[in-house]
C-alpha cells in the first residue's frame, strides 16, 4: 500500500486496522485512521472500537468480529490476505486446493 505520507505533508501518522470473523479468520473491513497535525487524536482502543462498529453498520454484525492492528506499510492491497486465528498476524489467504 503506497504511504499517504508522500503526498500529505500535514499526516502525522496513519493506523490500519484489519476486522476479522474470529471463527475463520476472514476479513470483511479495512479501518484505516490519518491523523493531521493539528487535529484530534484518537486512542488505539477507540480506533478498535469505531472500526468494529463501522463494520457492524456495514451488515458484518453476526459474526464474532475481532480487531488487530496492521502496519500500513505492510498491507499490500493487491493480494487477499486472511487472518491466522493461531497467531492473530495476517497471512495471505491460499484457496483451497481441490
Amino acid at each position: 500500500m503506497t504511504s499517504p505520507f508522500d503526498s500529505n505533508p500535514g499526516l502525522r501518522y496513519e493506523r490500519l486496522y484489519v476486522v476479522y470473523e474470529g471463527e475463520r479468520g476472514a476479513i470483511v473491513h479495512l479501518h484505516r485512521v490519518l491523523v493531521y497535525e493539528g487535529s484530534e487524536e484518537t486512542t488505539e482502543e477507540q480506533d478498535h472500537e469505531q472500526a468494529l462498529h463501522l463494520a457492524r453498520r456495514m451488515g458484518h454484525g453476526k459474526q464474532n468480529l475481532l480487531t488487530i492492528p496492521v502496519d500500513p506499510r505492510d498491507f499490500d492491497i493487491t493480494v487477499r490476505h486472511r487472518v491466522d486465528l493461531d497467531t492473530r498476524r495476517l497471512v495471505p489467504d491460499q484457496p483451497a486446493e481441490t
